[in-house]
């Protein structure tokens, strides 16, 4: 049985530099050696499995695109048990940046395919109507030192922070001292990072890629952009730091749909799933 939750290939072969091509182009398309190398490694792995779990409808979809039986798949939604972390540190952050200031956060992997360059280089204009902003990036990774040299370059030190890792036991306590989370994204699967936004209680921005769009119904429970949208991005998050009432009914509709990912349905679908697999290869009279 495979957990499908992300496709390792595409992942590789974009960090790598090897491709610029989205993910399902990436299934469609013949590449050098070293490309299909790994496509076929994780064909293999799902054209082979007795059952497979999807984290959402969009990484079905993508694993029949790569090879995988339809039939056994199932789509089991992720989920975080909210209710067993650990709260009440306080990181202080308003004392940092002002009782008044607007933060941004930003929480995961610092890579390409996440669009943190093109949100930093939105920030002079948001600057332009909310002097006291601030973009907190959470997380480490191998663009790092090319989005601190970009921040450098703008000019920007006083106003992007690389915060590095936060103790995934502490990230919610961390993002309910902030204002708003952005995710300019070109690839998700179910998304933890918009869960753990969610959960804090601060509005969500994010792209239309993905299992995204299960999460988020735009306009509803957060706003979603197309990838690299700058002109969508600033005035979304305009949108949302200067109209209180309109973050806050986001918040409250994103506290809602929570309710549609938690460990007792995950793990009651995964147990039924595992059995009914079992009992089809070994059925018992």
């Amino acid at each position: 049985i495979v957990r499908f939750a992300g496709d390792s290939a595409w992942e590789i072969a974009t960090a790598k530099g090897w491709t610029n091509d989205y993910i399902t182009d990436l299934q469609e398309k013949v590449y050098d050696k070293r490309i299909e190398k790994i496509k076929a490694r994780r064909k293999n792995i799902l054209a082979n499995a007795d059952g497979i779990i999807a984290v959402c409808d969009f990484l079905a979809e993508l694993a029949v695109k790569i090879g995988a039986d339809r039939e056994k798949i199932k789509v089991i939604y992720n989920a975080v048990n909210f209710s067993e972390r650990k709260e009440g540190r306080r990181f202080g952050l308003r004392e940092r940046f002002g009782q008044d200031a607007e933060l941004m956060v930003y929480s995961g992997r610092l890579v390409p395919w996440k669009g943190l360059e093109v949100v930093i280089k939105i920030i002079p204009s948001l600057i332009s109507r909310f002097d006291k902003i601030h973009f907190l990036i959470l997380g480490d990774g191998p663009d790092r030192r090319h989005l601190e040299e970009l921040t450098f370059s703008l000019g920007l030190g006083g106003n992007v922070h690389f915060e590095g890792r936060v103790d995934q036991a502490e990230i919610i306590d961390y993002l309910k001292e902030t204002d708003l989370f952005v995710l300019n994204t070109n690839y998700e699967g179910m998304s933890h990072a918009i869960l753990d936004a969610m959960e804090a209680g601060i509005p969500v921005i994010s792209t239309k890629v993905g299992g995204n769009p299960e999460i988020i119904e735009d306009g509803k429970e957060g706003l979603l952009v197309d990838y690299n949208d700058a002109g969508g991005l600033k005035s979304g998050i305009t949108k949302i730091l200067s109209d209180d009432a309109f973050a806050k009914s986001l918040v409250a509709n994103a506290n809602e749909k929570l309710k549609e990912f938690n460990w007792n349905d995950n793990i009651s679908e995964t147990i039924k799933f595992i059995n009914k697999i079992v009992y089809e290869k070994s059925p018992v009279d």
